[in-house]
C-alpha cells in the first residue's frame, strides 16, 4: 500500500515537471537570452481611437502615447506597401524663402529604469515621382548621449554612435521597399545593436547610458518636398536584470 502511494506521488511529480517544460512559452528569438523577462511597454498600430484616418495628429492631441515634435503625422488607409492604417510622416512645406529643412518627428518618452530595451517597427520611404531625392529617415535612441540609425536618399543605412562621425554603413534599402527595424539597447553591457531586415550592426554605446530617456522617429525632406515615410506595428519592450528580484 505504501509503495503504491510512493509510486503515485512520484508519477504525479514526473507529470508536473513534464507539463512545465512542455507548455512553458518559447523564448522570443528576437530577445537576447541573458536578459530577464520581457515587459511590453507599447504596442502601436494606429488602428481605431484616438486616431482618425486622414486627420492630422497635432501637438497635445489627447490619448496618444507619443509626442509630436515636428509636423503633423497622419494615419492613412494605405501608403506605399502598407495597406492597414500606417502612420505617415510628411514634412510640412516651409514658407517661401525659408532656409529650414522640413521635419516630421514623433517622440516616445521612456525612462523606465530598465536594464535593456528592444524596439521594433516596420517602415517604408516613399520618394516623390517628380522632385529630386534629398531626404533622410532616422531612428534616435536618446539618453546621456544619442545613438541613431539613419537611412539616406541613396538607400544607405548607417549606425551612428557618436555625435561627431558619419556612421558605419551596413546595408542598403531601396526606396518604396517595406523593411523591418529592430534596435536593442543593453545598458548593463553597454552595447547597442541595430537590425534592418536580416542585416545587423552591433557596437559599444557612446558614454555611460543611465537610462533610455526617449525614442524619436524622424523624417526630413528637401526644401522642395514631396517625399514621405510610413511606419507601422511599433513595439517596445523593457527588460530587468534576471538576477534582480
Amino acid at each position: 500500500m505504501k509503495s503504491e502511494a510512493v509510486f503515485s506521488i512520484s508519477l504525479t511529480v514526473v507529470l508536473l515537471v513534464f507539463a512545465f517544460f512542455l507548455f512553458q512559452p518559447e523564448a522570443d528569438p528576437r530577445f537576447p537570452s541573458h536578459c530577464g523577462p520581457a515587459q511590453k511597454f507599447l504596442d502601436l498600430n494606429w488602428n481605431g481611437y484616438p486616431y482618425e484616418v486622414d486627420q492630422p495628429i497635432t501637438r497635445g492631441t489627447p490619448g496618444i502615447p507619443f509626442e509630436v515634435r515636428f509636423g503633423q503625422p497622419v494615419v492613412r488607409t494605405a501608403a506605399g506597401p502598407f495597406s492597414n492604417w500606417p502612420l505617415e510622416l510628411d514634412p510640412p512645406q516651409e514658407l517661401e524663402g525659408s532656409s529650414q529643412v522640413p521635419y516630421a518627428q514623433i517622440r516616445i518618452p521612456m525612462e523606465l529604469g530598465a536594464e535593456a530595451y528592444f524596439i521594433s517597427f516596420e517602415a517604408a520611404i516613399l520618394p516623390s515621382e517628380s522632385e529630386p531625392a534629398a531626404y533622410d529617415f532616422t531612428l534616435f535612441l536618446d539618453g546621456n548621449s544619442t545613438h541613431s540609425l539613419k537611412f539616406d536618399w541613396r538607400g544607405e543605412v548607417r549606425a551612428i554612435v557618436t555625435p561627431n562621425h558619419s556612421g558605419e554603413k551596413f546595408v542598403t534599402i531601396p526606396p518604396r521597399e517595406r523593411f523591418r527595424i529592430e534596435a536593442f539597447l543593453d545598458l548593463s553591457q553597454e552595447r547597442v545593436s541595430f537590425k534592418v531586415n536580416e542585416a545587423e550592426w552591433t557596437g559599444p554605446t557612446f558614454g555611460r547610458f543611465k537610462d533610455l530617456t526617449g525614442i524619436r522617429i524622424s523624417f526630413r525632406d528637401s526644401l522642395s518636398g514631396g517625399a514621405v515615410a510610413a511606419i507601422d506595428n511599433l513595439e517596445i519592450y523593457s527588460f530587468m536584470d534576471s538576477n534582480k528580484k
